[in-house]
């Protein structure tokens, strides 16, 4: 059995705790509330920037120190920047709790920001953009985001771009911290056999010196008024072997009633080897050798999105198709029984993730940070089980519909084909 725990400290900080006896993992996070899609227009990049610097030297510790502390133990330390949040997360041998404690707290709390490895960190992360862009499956997805939010921070890149990256300065992150690394601004999360008395107080002792700073408000999404049809399909030409495929939809936020319908609509639609797409099109008709669907969800928006890569010459097959699938879930109920293995299938995957530290810290970080009381997990489950099959039925009508479809394609001889796509999403 875990127990849950949730404390707010005196600065305001957010700590959460899983505590589970039989574990013998620690694994901890600290989380920003603060991403991409808070950073100013003329320094995108700014969020991704930060969290790399904060590997590169403190007071007391030099930027080999800070990984070696976490990797001489067995332990593993690195982080992340997504739209909404950065996080800063380790796993290690539980009864080093103290010390990975500490570590965290150092790098958060007391990071230099030395002028010789801002330089250096900013060719790293220009090498990290060209080689995304490099790979035609990530470049799509960051056309996909700029085609869906043109006006918004949503639409820009995590990394930002090599022009905006070269105004970031020392100064610039050190303002940063102030404004978005502030305890009211931040949750700690925890996943480890000790009694969730021991961790809370371990944390307090290292982030007693953490500013109470404010709560970071997210801007509203730029709403944009009866988009053309045209302007929802973005084409990139580039000499590949396939054409890269993003179908996507733009659908309700965290908070929207659509949040627990869609995550079964996505299982049922392209999420498993058995789902309708993956048999469709590519188990039926051999149209690709990948193809999928999946969600991202935000504060107040989100985007339901479909994946695939195939050859030329099965693009318009496997697009028709594609929607052939869309217009089956809004004419007609799922049965039970396919609901119900949808069901089981997240339920299951639901389950064995938690038997590991990092998935329950993930999970209870994340509650934690959108304000959710409700950070124990296994009633997610529960709030699943009520959906019926009208429930996806409806969700689909309201999701896959002309005003909310965005399409993103890169590869070879696509803009011949554009009239043809136009007419074809017009019609789906």
């Amino acid at each position: 059995m875990v127990d849950y725990q949730l404390h707010t400290l005196n600065n305001g900080l957010r700590v959460v705790a899983a505590q589970c006896p039989t574990w013998r993992s620690l694994a901890m996070g600290v989380f920003a509330s603060a991403g991409s899609r808070h950073d100013p227009a003329r320094k995108q990049g700014l969020a991704h920037f930060t969290e790399h610097m904060l590997f590169k030297g403190t007071k007391r510790r030099t930027p080999k120190r800070i990984v070696v502390q976490a990797e001489s133990v067995g332990g593993s330390l690195n982080a992340y920047t997504s739209e909404e949040h950065t996080c800063y997360h380790l796993r290690s041998p539980a009864i080093h709790l103290n010390r990975m404690v500490d570590l965290l707290a150092d790098i958060y709390i007391e990071s230099t920001f030395p002028e010789d490895e801002i330089g250096r960190e900013r060719q790293v992360i220009e090498d990290e953009i060209l080689m995304y862009k490099d790979e035609p499956s990530s470049h799509v997805d960051d056309v996909l985001s700029e085609v869906t939010w043109p006006k918004d921070p949503l639409g820009r890149p995590i990394l930002g771009s090599i022009e905006t990256l070269s105004r970031i300065g020392r100064e610039d992150f050190l303002r940063y911290l102030k404004q978005a690394y502030g305890a009211r601004n931040s949750v700690i999360a925890l996943a480890g056999p000790q009694a969730p008395e021991a961790m809370l107080e371990t944390v307090a002792k290292a982030f007693a010196n953490l500013p109470k700073g404010r709560r970071q408000s997210t801007r509203p999404i730029a709403k944009v008024t009866k988009p053309s049809l045209a302007s929802q399909l973005a084409i990139v030409e580039r000499p590949t072997e396939q054409v890269h495929v993003r179908l996507a939809f733009l659908m309700g936020g965290r908070e929207h009633p659509q949040l627990c319908p869609s995550r079964l609509l996505s299982v049922l639609l392209g999420e498993t080897m058995s789902s309708r797409l993956s048999q469709e099109v590519r188990e039926k008709r051999g149209y690709c050798y990948s193809i999928g669907s999946s969600r991202d969800v935000y504060t107040d928006t989100g985007l339901f999105s479909i994946y695939a890569s195939c050859e030329s010459r099965f693009l318009m097959p496997l697009l028709k198709q594609t929607f052939r699938q869309l217009k089956r879930l809004r004419d007609q109920a799922p049965s039970a029984r396919e609901l119900k293995a949808a069901y089981q299938y997240v339920a299951g995957n639901h389950d064995m993730g938690l038997e590991e530290t990092s998935t329950q810290m993930f999970w209870i970080g994340d509650a934690a940070l959108h304000e959710d009381e409700n950070i124990n997990p296994e009633r997610y489950l529960e709030e699943l089980k009520e959906v019926t099959p009208d429930d996806i039925q409806q969700t689909a009508r309201e999701i896959f519909t002309t005003a909310s479809l965005r399409l993103a394609l890169l590869g070879p001889d696509l803009e011949k084909l554009h009239p043809e796509l136009l007419e074809l999403c017009q019609d789906h």
